[in-house]
């Protein structure tokens, strides 16, 4: 901390990762030492978050800062978001999403994988409808079992057709980096099958 408070007026970005940066206190702490020492308003500001929770008092933090974006960890809506961070409301979420959008920066961090490849669009209806961005390439690669490179057969067909219409939609409405994303997921899914293997250890 000492380190840190003497150094602070060098810094212009911090990225938070997880776990999730707005469950710990040494998050809250180095953001009151940036603030204390004068050095908030030339720093940048990046997280990643679940956006779960939203603890009192962080916009006015990130409010003293030069800038303050939320890259949202977003795998799904509804029944889909649920199922795969277990624990979690959609409902909640929403009502996060709405929030902070007000306050900072937001977008979706969306990791595609096997269990939400052909609902995709979805995620990107709902990007859309709350005005936020969208990145949909923190590809998963681990487990192996739950990479889109890794499906099998039939199901790799029904996703790449999936893809390819989502591409096209993107295109139509006028999102042209999405689109360029999902066929950068495409072409990623595509990678082991056309070498003809896969990342799944034996058993």
């Amino acid at each position: 901390w000492a380190e840190l408070r003497a150094h602070a007026t060098t810094l212009r970005r911090v990225y938070f990762a997880g776990g999730e940066p707005f469950m710990q206190p040494g998050h809250f702490r180095m953001l009151d030492l940036l603030i204390e020492t004068g050095a908030a308003a030339a720093i940048d500001v990046v997280y990643n978050s679940n956006l779960t929770i939203l603890p009192d008092g962080v916009f006015g933090r990130l409010a003293r800062f030069r800038s303050a974006g939320i890259g949202a960890s977003c795998d799904g809506t509804e029944e889909v978001f649920e199922r795969i961070r277990v624990g979690a409301s959609w409902d909640g979420f929403v009502r996060n999403v709405r929030t902070a959008r007000d306050h900072v920066r937001l977008w979706l961090q969306v990791s595609p994988q096997r269990d939400n490849v052909t609902h995709l669009g979805e995620i990107v209806d709902f990007a859309v409808a709350e005005r936020i961005g969208i990145d949909l390439t923190n590809f998963v690669h681990w487990p192996a079992e739950l990479s889109v490179r890794n499906l099998p057969p039939a199901p790799r067909s029904e996703a790449m057709r999936y893809l390819a219409g989502l591409a096209a939609r993107c295109r139509d409405r006028r999102l042209p980096d999405v689109a360029a994303q999902v066929e950068m997921l495409a072409q990623f899914a595509q990678s082991n099958a056309e070498a003809g293997q896969d990342d799944v250890p034996e058993r």
